[in-house]
């Protein structure tokens, strides 16, 4: 037993990236050429990388042949069920995924070895074979899938993937509603992740992906999009970091200013269907006190003018959904007509405005579309007559 343990202590080490996880003793049967039935012990070893998120097996035995297929289904299931394990505990619920590689180390030579790879290869897995004879083994280096393909073979063939661009290295898709991910492969060399400078690229190219994703408001606008971005990733993925970048900005900026303008109609159109239902609404207003009616109606008519007189608010639009505007755009008119109450109410109470005849039409119409053009006009008002109610208490 100490002889596997230290084989397979002999292979591991030889990882770059590696955590060991857990490891089990199992025994297989075979049938010798002699047609005896004997058995062997071997050690696997459960490897994880958990930056990644992914994890792959080692197996230590002394003596090899092609019948260890016959292992793989029982492997399989000390891998599944470790796998559970390890979500419910370290993982608290995250995903993990196979490498699909198995890496063998064995004292034995055998001319069989090709015929057993290449049976693992047909049941999925990936298989190197190792030999200890050497007094030192080098570096195992083997090709990892950071976000493994096979994870999303299920969801292409029912249509949630489309594979956009694809190579020997990476793989990106659009989903259904538009976004994209990628599958991405990176290989191991002595000294580590070899071409770790593509994710390091991916990382600088993050401040303009999410100032483009975050115009990005709704499935139709991705759906159009996502070749733009799709594009960008497979530049970063060939090296030209710099093209994706200003690729990515120069799309941001131009669908901001389709947005700003594309909302600048759109939030005309809604604030005058606003005011033509506050026109025509007069009436019933009105019959709670005469006038009321066309104040709110002028009120909210100076929250449209101060609106679209305001550059600032459409530059900023770009960022908002139209149902963003659309609230937004309601809770401004609701605040302008109540300010337009507010004003009614003091005037014809003689609170405020002596110089003001409670009865002049026009000029009271005037002072609703002020209270709801200025926003200081109505705070101003209510401080004064706090004020002037203050200092009557206090006497």
């Amino acid at each position: 037993m100490k002889k596997l343990v230290d084989l397979s202590m002999k292979l591991n080490a030889s990882f770059p990236v590696r955590e060991v996880a857990g490891h089990w003793d199992n025994n297989f049967e075979y049938v010798s050429t002699t047609g005896e039935t004997q058995s062997e012990q071997y050690v696997v070893t459960f490897l994880v990388d958990y930056s990644h998120m992914f994890f792959h097996i080692s197996v230590a035995v002394d003596s090899l042949n092609d019948q260890f297929i016959n292992e793989l289904d029982n492997i399989n299931f000390r891998t599944s069920e470790h796998i559970k394990n390890l979500k419910s505990t370290v993982l608290n619920g995250h995903d993990i995924h196979f490498t699909g590689k198995l890496f063998i180390i064995t004292n034995s030579e055998s001319e069989s070895f090709p015929n057993l790879v290449e049976s693992f290869k047909a049941r999925g897995i990936s298989v190197n074979i190792y030999h200890s004879t050497d007094s030192a083994l080098e570096m195992v280096a083997p090709q990892i899938t950071y976000v493994p393909l096979h994870n999303f073979e299920e969801k292409v063939v029912k249509g949630e993937k489309t594979p956009i661009f694809s190579n020997a290295n990476y793989t990106i898709f659009e989903e259904q509603d538009g976004k994209v991910s990628y599958a991405y492969h990176a290989k191991l060399t002595e000294t580590g992740i070899s071409n770790t400078d593509v994710l390091n690229q991916l990382s600088l190219l993050s401040p303009e992906k999410d100032n483009f994703q975050a115009l990005l408001t709704n499935e139709k606008l991705r759906k159009k999009h996502s070749l733009v971005y799709a594009t960008a990733l497979r530049d970063v993925f060939e090296g030209h970091l710099d093209t994706a970048k200003a690729s990515l900005q120069k799309a941001a900026d131009n669908l901001y200013k389709n947005k700003v303008a594309g909302n600048t109609l759109f939030s005309l159109a809604i604030y005058m269907i606003i005011l033509a239902v506050t026109f025509f609404s007069e009436a019933y207003i009105s019959q709670v006190t005469e006038g009321l009616g066309k104040v709110v109606f002028f009120s909210v008519l100076g929250g449209f003018f101060s609106l679209f007189t305001t550059i600032a608010y459409f530059k900023q639009s770009g960022n908002h959904s139209r149902v963003e505007l659309i609230v937004d755009l309601l809770v401004k008119s609701l605040v302008t007509g109540i300010s337009g109450v507010l004003v009614y109410f003091v005037i014809k109470s003689n609170l405020a405005f002596g110089f003001l005849n409670s009865h002049e039409a026009y000029l009271i119409y005037l002072l609703a579309f002020i209270s709801g053009w200025s926003e200081k006009f109505v705070s101003n008002l209510l401080t004064s007559i706090e004020q002037k109610f203050s200092a009557e208490m206090k006497i």
